[in-house]
């Protein structure tokens, strides 16, 4: 640090002579000889003030010596005459190594002190050297910062901030920092100890913590159907996170995995700055008859963020395509042979497992009610298995009537989802009586002068 030499000032007075001398007195151990020159020397500055500067240059003036401040550049070293118009140039520095804020509040902007007056605008270069923070997303800054003139005291009340405006965005991440240097000052600056702590703060880093937060939901957004079309579940961040966000889950519900959908891995990730990734509900298409099933998947672990207390689970429904067909068989019998014996067959199974199933008649020329048949309404019991085979029983009444066969209609109706009752059958009575004529008598006698004779003619059915 270079010093400022302050040459001497003219005397011009016995006034200022006598300070001097007494100064000098003060500061020096008197003696008689020296008390007698002092004297001298103030008459002698009475008769002539030019012959003392001659003779006795100022010691309090020539040979004191004033320290810059830290900092401090002299910009003339050939003249260091503090009243020679040479002022020392004005400094400038950040007013603290370090600045941060929430970035909802942007504030606590890094501040530049500056020592001195500017007699016109001055421009220093606020460069960023390294950031953890992105330009354009998380801040904008202009790196050149105007010092308007004016008179500076090096204080907070006359600092200036830098050109830096804090995003608030909504992505989950760390917190981040923005290194920031001060050079290329314009000629009218010095980087320097503006704050005069004996320190020239010529960095400064600013950190943006973060205060946002993300919250994880599971929504069903389309359900599936056999025979191949696919179920999804949306798993949604309330905000974007940095980095990758892996969530785990655990699956429940009436369908079967493996069975009616390609079992799912539990874990789904959500890529870094998106908000959402799909679960795939592969469907598969089985003959099982077993209505609409469900895939329940419930949220479980997250390592960003918290999990949603309200949409934390979420169920695709899987619609089955396939039917169970009973089909019942015609029959036809005598009527002497007591039973008409009608067979049900399911095709499918039936995923529930037992069902019944009710079966009633419509009278067509046969006669119901015990007259052609016995036509008691009944039910039929199935186990759910595929293929599966029930009879039942109609008793045929054996009449002694000559007529034709006849018909009635069975009918089958059941409650059970998915099974299809709608077949019919048709039970044919084969008549098995015959018209027989008797005569009676079988004899008669009678006259050839025109006697009759009367035979009686019975049917026998």
């Amino acid at each position: 640090m270079r010093e400022a030499r302050v040459t001497k000032e003219p005397m011009g007075s016995l006034f200022n002579t006598s300070r001097f001398t007494l100064v000098s007195a003060l500061n020096n151990k008197l003696t008689a000889g020296r008390l007698f020159a002092l004297l001298v020397v103030v008459f002698a500055s009475i008769l002539s003030p030019s012959l003392l500067y001659a003779a006795y240059p100022d010691p309090l003036v020539n040979t004191a010596t004033v320290t810059a401040p830290a900092g401090v550049v002299d910009t003339d070293a050939s003249n260091n005459s503090a009243s020679d118009g040479n002022a020392l140039q004005p400094l400038i520095e950040f007013a603290a190594a370090t600045n941060s804020d929430v970035e909802a509040n942007g504030g606590d902007i890094p501040l530049l002190l500056i020592l001195g007056t500017l007699a016109t605008d001055q421009i220093i270069e606020v460069a960023v050297t390294a950031s953890t923070a992105t330009g354009g997303a998380d801040f904008t800054n202009t790196t050149l910062v105007t010092i308007p003139a004016g008179t500076y005291l090096g204080t907070f009340t006359t600092a200036v901030p830098i050109n830096l405006a804090i995003i608030d965005e909504t992505l989950v991440e760390t917190d981040e920092t923005i290194d920031f240097v001060l050079q290329n000052p314009s000629t009218g600056l010095v980087i320097g100890d503006a704050g005069q702590d004996n320190a020239v703060q010529s960095i400064n880093t600013y950190t943006i913590t973060n205060d946002d937060a993300t919250e994880v939901s599971i929504a069903a957004t389309s359900d599936g159907a056999e025979p191949a079309t696919n179920g999804q579940f949306t798993v949604s961040l309330t905000n974007p996170v940095a980095t990758d966000t892996t969530v785990t889950y655990s699956v429940t519900g009436t369908a079967t995995s493996g069975t009616d959908y390609t079992a799912l891995s539990g874990t789904v990730v959500i890529p870094a700055n998106s908000t959402s990734a799909v679960i795939d509900v592969a469907v598969l298409d089985d003959s099982l008859v077993e209505g609409s099933e469900g895939v329940i998947v419930t949220l479980d672990t997250t390592d960003n963020g918290t999990l949603s207390t309200t949409a934390g689970s979420a169920t695709v429904t899987i619609s089955d395509d396939d039917a169970t067909t009973l089909i019942i068989e015609n029959v036809t019998v005598d009527e002497a042979a007591g039973n008409a014996i009608f067979t049900v067959t399911a095709d499918n199974a039936v995923a529930a497992g037992a069902y019944t199933v009710d079966y009633s008649f419509t009278d067509g020329t046969a006669i119901g009610g015990g007259v052609d048949y016995n036509s008691t309404a009944g039910t039929l019991n199935f186990d759910g298995s595929a293929g599966q085979s029930v009879t039942f029983a109609v008793p045929i009444i054996d009449d002694a009537f000559d007529e034709n066969n006849e018909v009635f209609t069975v009918s089958l109706a059941t409650t059970t989802a998915g099974v299809d009752a709608s077949d019919t059958a048709t039970g044919t009575i084969t008549d098995d009586d015959a018209v027989g004529v008797t005569v009676n008598p079988i004899t008669l006698s009678t006259s050839e002068t025109g006697t009759t004779a009367d035979f009686t003619v019975v049917l026998d059915s």
